[in-house]
C-alpha cells in the first residue's frame, strides 16, 4: 500500500486543499494510492495542538511513502528525506488532482527545504 500524507485545514475528502504549513495543519489526510476507500484522517495531536510529540514525529509515525505539501521547512524536509519519504509540491491542487498529476509524473519533487511556507 502506498500512502501519501497531505496537511489539511478542512476535510473534504479527496477534494481537500493542502494547508499552507506542514506542522501547523490541524489534520492530515492520508491517501491510499491503491484504494481510496482506505483513506483516513489523522488529527494533528502534536505539541502544537496540546500533544507530546513534535509535528514531524507524528508525521513519521504515520509512515507515509510521500508527503504532498505547499512546501517544507528545512528541518522537516531533512527528516522526511532521511527517512526515505519523497516530498512533492502540491500547490493549489486538491488531493484528487494532485494524485492524478503525481501518477502522470507532473508534480514537482521538492529537493530542499523551503521557508516560503514556514512561519518560523
Amino acid at each position: 500500500m502506498t500512502k501519501i500524507l497531505i496537511p489539511i485545514q478542512i476535510d473534504h475528502g479527496r477534494d481537500s486543499i493542502a494547508s499552507g504549513h506542514l506542522g501547523g495543519a490541524p489534520k492530515y489526510f492520508i491517501a491510499n494510492l491503491e484504494n481510496e476507500e482506505q483513506d483516513i484522517i489523522l488529527p494533528n495531536t502534536s505539541k502544537k495542538f496540546g500533544g507530546t510529540l513534535p509535528p514531524i514525529q507524528l508525521i513519521l509515525n504515520a509512515e507515509p511513502d510521500y508527503v504532498f505539501s505547499k512546501g517544507a521547512c528545512g528541518g522537516a524536509f531533512t527528516k522526511l528525506s532521511q527517512n526515505g519519504i519523497g516530498v512533492y509540491e502540491i500547490g493549489d491542487f486538491n488531493i484528487k488532482d494532485a494524485i492524478s498529476k503525481f501518477k502522470e509524473n507532473q508534480l514537482e519533487k521538492i529537493t530542499e527545504g523551503s521557508h516560503g511556507s514556514c512561519n518560523h
